[in-house]
């Protein structure tokens, strides 16, 4: 789900910079609306004003957020190969 995240950002500069202006916000993915299944390992919800749940979607967004401002990480450049988009999206990535 990481890279995922990253390369939403890579695709979409203007969400990196949103998330990095949050500072030091708790983010919270907010599935009150769909609290069954996953819903609460990838959110949480607001139950009687506190949230209950995993939230391991916004713990990645945050951590993803701390090691943008701090330097320490620096999203990875896409080479995007013009004859054949594919290619080459994930040759930067570890997996």
């Amino acid at each position: 789900m990481k890279v995922c995240l990253e390369l939403k950002l890579q695709y979409h500069p203007d969400l990196k910079h949103l998330l990095i202006e949050t500072k030091n916000a708790r983010i919270v993915e907010d599935c009150s609306s769909r609290s069954g299944g996953s819903g609460n390992f990838w959110g949480a919800s607001l139950v009687n004003g506190k949230w209950q749940g995993s939230n391991v979607m916004g713990k990645l967004r945050m951590n993803l957020r701390d090691d943008l401002q701090s330097g320490k990480y620096e999203l990875p450049a896409l080479k995007i190969d013009s004859k054949n988009e594919s290619s080459s999206i994930f040759e930067e990535f570890k997996f």
